[in-house]
Protein backbone atom coordinates (compact mmCIF):
# COMPACT_ATOMS: atom_id res chain seq x y z
CA UNK A 1 0.00 0.00 0.00
CA UNK A 2 1.59 3.17 -0.64
CA UNK A 3 1.19 6.24 1.42
CA UNK A 4 1.77 9.49 -0.52
CA UNK A 5 -0.20 11.54 -2.61
CA UNK A 6 2.63 12.96 -4.60
CA UNK A 7 6.01 12.54 -4.34
CA UNK A 8 7.46 13.36 -1.38
CA UNK A 9 3.91 14.18 0.30
CA UNK A 10 2.77 11.63 2.88
CA UNK A 11 -0.98 10.84 2.61
CA UNK A 12 -1.23 10.82 6.84
CA UNK A 13 -4.69 9.44 6.63
CA UNK A 14 -4.25 6.68 4.76
CA UNK A 15 -1.17 5.75 6.89
CA UNK A 16 -3.24 6.42 10.40
CA UNK A 17 -5.71 4.20 8.41
CA UNK A 18 -3.60 1.41 8.21
CA UNK A 19 -1.41 1.24 11.21
CA UNK A 20 -4.07 1.84 13.54
CA UNK A 21 -6.27 -1.00 12.31
CA UNK A 22 -2.97 -3.52 12.96
CA UNK A 23 -1.36 -3.07 16.12
CA UNK A 24 2.21 -4.84 14.22
CA UNK A 25 1.94 -2.07 11.88
CA UNK A 26 2.05 0.54 14.29
CA UNK A 27 4.36 -1.09 16.77
CA UNK A 28 6.62 -1.11 13.10
CA UNK A 29 6.11 2.67 12.34
CA UNK A 30 6.56 3.42 16.42
CA UNK A 31 10.26 1.97 16.24
CA UNK A 32 11.03 3.27 12.45
CA UNK A 33 10.29 7.08 13.65
CA UNK A 34 11.24 6.71 17.35
CA UNK A 35 14.60 5.50 16.54
CA UNK A 36 15.03 9.66 14.24
CA UNK A 37 12.48 11.04 16.76
CA UNK A 38 13.96 10.20 20.19
CA UNK A 39 17.62 11.59 20.04
CA UNK A 40 16.57 14.42 18.71
CA UNK A 41 14.32 15.56 21.07
CA UNK A 42 16.82 14.76 23.78
CA UNK A 43 19.24 16.84 21.83
CA UNK A 44 17.03 19.85 21.48
CA UNK A 45 15.38 19.42 25.20
CA UNK A 46 19.29 19.63 26.33
CA UNK A 47 20.13 22.49 24.46
CA UNK A 48 17.15 24.72 25.50
CA UNK A 49 17.04 23.42 29.04
CA UNK A 50 20.48 25.01 29.89
CA UNK A 51 18.82 28.86 29.12
CA UNK A 52 14.84 27.80 29.13
CA UNK A 53 12.12 25.60 30.29
CA UNK A 54 11.12 23.45 27.39
CA UNK A 55 7.87 21.75 26.94
CA UNK A 56 7.52 18.42 25.05
CA UNK A 57 4.45 17.31 23.61
CA UNK A 58 5.20 13.51 22.78
CA UNK A 59 2.44 10.76 22.57
CA UNK A 60 5.24 8.14 23.87
CA UNK A 61 6.63 10.16 26.81
CA UNK A 62 6.74 7.57 29.28
CA UNK A 63 7.89 4.78 26.49
CA UNK A 64 10.94 5.96 25.18
CA UNK A 65 12.08 7.45 28.30
CA UNK A 66 12.00 11.13 27.30
CA UNK A 67 10.20 11.33 30.57
CA UNK A 68 13.70 11.17 32.10
CA UNK A 69 14.63 14.06 30.68
CA UNK A 70 12.12 16.34 32.35
CA UNK A 71 11.26 18.14 35.60
CA UNK A 72 7.44 17.31 35.64
CA UNK A 73 5.24 15.74 33.50
CA UNK A 74 1.92 17.65 32.87
CA UNK A 75 -0.93 15.03 31.31
CA UNK A 76 -4.19 16.36 30.07
CA UNK A 77 -7.40 14.61 29.72
CA UNK A 78 -10.87 14.37 29.01
CA UNK A 79 -13.74 11.86 28.55
CA UNK A 80 -13.13 8.96 25.64
CA UNK A 81 -16.61 10.80 23.71
CA UNK A 82 -15.38 14.31 23.96
CA UNK A 83 -11.56 12.94 22.65
CA UNK A 84 -13.41 11.08 19.69
CA UNK A 85 -15.64 14.43 19.28
CA UNK A 86 -12.55 16.45 19.04
CA UNK A 87 -10.93 13.68 16.93
CA UNK A 88 -13.29 13.09 14.38
CA UNK A 89 -13.51 17.18 13.78
CA UNK A 90 -9.86 17.87 13.55
CA UNK A 91 -9.22 15.31 11.09
CA UNK A 92 -11.97 15.30 9.50
CA UNK A 93 -12.78 11.51 9.97
CA UNK A 94 -15.38 8.78 10.90
CA UNK A 95 -15.93 8.35 14.44
CA UNK A 96 -14.72 4.49 13.64
CA UNK A 97 -11.51 6.08 12.65
CA UNK A 98 -11.44 8.30 15.68
CA UNK A 99 -12.29 4.91 18.02
CA UNK A 100 -9.65 3.37 16.36
CA UNK A 101 -6.89 5.65 16.81
CA UNK A 102 -7.73 6.54 20.45
CA UNK A 103 -7.90 2.84 21.67
CA UNK A 104 -4.12 2.45 20.79
CA UNK A 105 -3.12 5.13 23.03
CA UNK A 106 -2.89 4.39 26.56
CA UNK A 107 -5.87 5.19 29.06
CA UNK A 108 -6.20 8.30 31.36
CA UNK A 109 -5.48 5.88 34.15
CA UNK A 110 -2.02 5.04 32.93
CA UNK A 111 -1.84 8.98 32.53
CA UNK A 112 -2.77 10.08 36.04
CA UNK A 113 -0.64 6.76 37.28
CA UNK A 114 2.27 8.05 35.25
CA UNK A 115 2.04 11.87 35.07
CA UNK A 116 3.18 14.61 38.26
CA UNK A 117 -0.08 16.45 37.31
CA UNK A 118 -3.05 15.86 35.36
CA UNK A 119 -5.01 18.50 33.66
CA UNK A 120 -9.10 17.72 32.86
CA UNK A 121 -9.42 19.08 29.68
CA UNK A 122 -13.22 18.32 28.89
CA UNK A 123 -13.70 22.15 29.36
CA UNK A 124 -11.01 23.70 26.62
CA UNK A 125 -11.65 26.65 28.01
CA UNK A 126 -9.41 26.26 31.13
CA UNK A 127 -6.51 24.62 29.81
CA UNK A 128 -4.55 27.87 29.36
CA UNK A 129 -4.84 28.40 33.13
CA UNK A 130 -4.42 25.27 34.28
CA UNK A 131 -0.88 25.16 32.44
CA UNK A 132 0.04 28.83 33.79
CA UNK A 133 -1.20 27.97 37.08
CA UNK A 134 1.33 24.35 37.31
CA UNK A 135 4.05 26.49 36.05
CA UNK A 136 3.30 29.32 38.75
CA UNK A 137 3.43 26.35 41.13
CA UNK A 138 6.77 25.22 39.65
CA UNK A 139 8.75 28.33 39.58
CA UNK A 140 7.61 28.83 43.40
CA UNK A 141 9.46 26.10 44.59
Amino acid sequence: MRFYKIIGELDRRKLAKSVFSDEVKKERLDMLTLNYIVPKIREEAERIAKDKMAIIDAPLLFETGIDKFCDFTIGVIASNETCIKRVCKRDKISEEEAKLRLNSQNSTDYFKMQCNYIINNEEQSDLENDIEEIFERKKSI
